[in-house]
């Protein structure tokens, strides 16, 4: 079995009916002269931006993290807000790393709206907020409704 040079198209074309890894060497390599696809530039819709800004993972987290404490009732408040403070620092973090992209800067924007929807969030379920006086949950649920909305009307991307 000798080993053959693979020079044009209609060759390799020829030598795949024929099962071609037989008779070339495992170093062997053929370059496609076929441009590669670019992937379709495609702008997010509105639902597709909202989205993005909220760090579903985090919520769930936090939601999770929130049943274990309540199911405790003897839980201080102050453990709510050390997992809040936690997870809120934790937030531009996770962010960061997951919009990270090579040769371009941190998407500053999205972390921070993202940082700010966390908050939201949790002042929307309660959370430690709930222990305060003034704390009613019709006013996290405003503010969840209103800063949804928001961050993809202000930034427009």
């Amino acid at each position: 079995m000798g080993f053959r040079r693979v020079v044009s198209s209609s060759d390799i074309v020829a030598r795949k009916q024929y099962d071609a890894s037989k008779d070339l060497p495992p170093n062997f390599i053929i370059k496609s002269k076929a441009p590669s696809p670019q992937p379709s530039q495609v702008p997010d819709d509105y639902l597709t931006k909202v989205v993005k800004y909220i760090p579903a993972e985090i919520v769930a987290v936090f939601v999770t993290l929130d049943g274990v404490l309540k199911a405790d009732a003897t839980v201080p408040a102050f453990l709510y807000w050390l997992v809040f403070i936690a997870l809120l620092t934790f937030v531009p973090l996770y962010t960061w790393k997951a919009t990270k992209e090579k040769n371009l800067p941190p998407a500053y924007a999205q972390i921070v709206i993202s940082t700010a929807s966390f908050a939201i969030w949790v002042f929307a379920l309660g959370g430690p907020f709930g222990f305060m006086d003034w704390y009613k949950p019709i006013y996290g649920s405003i503010a969840l409704i209103l800063f949804t909305l928001a961050p993809p009307l202000v930034l427009g991307k």
